[in-house]
């Protein structure tokens, strides 16, 4: 087995050290994919990840589509395994629920989304995208590479002058209806009322970078 490379980069980094491929848990031990690759990395499946896979998938070795930060761990005798440790899942689903590594993840900075009642929000270069069963807004937003922290919040209007809040912190928001996990929660203020749903950060180009939050997270369960 080629020796893997190591990736060491600071945690704010949200593009540093972010994974994405097929993921399955079993006996105890875990097994990740990567999109980009054919080699499989045995993962140290610790207790949050554990708790996580056992949410989405009620059989073990049943693969998940993964999003997560870690790293790789070199091992002191590189003719030994390089396992995998994990410090945040982003976002975890059923891989046949899931568009799995087709998904575009550079394409937005933040997306939030929840379905009682239902809404969809996106947030790309200097625009967030709100959208509900009645209408459809855009707001503009004065600060594009915002950074969050344990709770951001973002305060915007449209042309109408119509303020919207979005808060963001870090937490475990599930969709137990579709077998999903989100690693943010999401509240939003608005003219229409407030709605609270899960979310998570996309992976854009360096100029819209966004800040991982390692902080405690909190934990909602979305009602579908």
């Amino acid at each position: 087995m080629p020796t893997a490379t190591v990736i060491k980069r600071p945690f704010s980094d949200v593009l540093g050290a972010n994974f994405r491929g097929q993921f399955s848990l079993g006996d105890g031990e875990g097994y990740f994919k990567a999109c980009d690759a054919n080699e499989e990395f045995s993962v140290d499946a610790n207790f949050i990840l554990r708790n996580i896979y056992q949410q989405v998938s009620a059989t073990p070795f049943t693969p998940v589509y993964i999003e997560f930060t870690g790293e790789i761990v070199q091992p002191s005798n590189n003719t030994l395994e390089a396992p995998m440790r994990v410090d945040r899942v982003h976002h975890m689903a059923l891989a046949k629920a899931s568009l799995q590594c087709d998904k575009p993840i550079d394409t937005f900075l933040f997306k939030a989304n929840g379905d009682n009642p239902y809404w969809r929000l996106s947030i790309d270069n200097q625009e967030l995208f709100f959208s509900t069963k009645a209408s459809n807004q855009a707001y503009e937003v004065d600060d594009a590479n915002f950074r969050t922290t344990q709770i951001n919040t973002i305060t915007t209007s449209d042309k109408e002058g119509q303020k919207l809040t979005l808060k963001i912190q870090p937490g475990h928001c599930y969709d137990l209806k579709n077998k999903a996990y989100w690693g943010y929660t999401t509240k939003v203020e608005s003219i229409w009322g407030e709605y609270s749903g899960c979310g998570e950060p996309g992976w854009p180009v360096e100029e819209q970078l966004l800040a991982v939050i390692t902080s405690a997270p909190q934990i909602l369960v979305q009602q579908t």
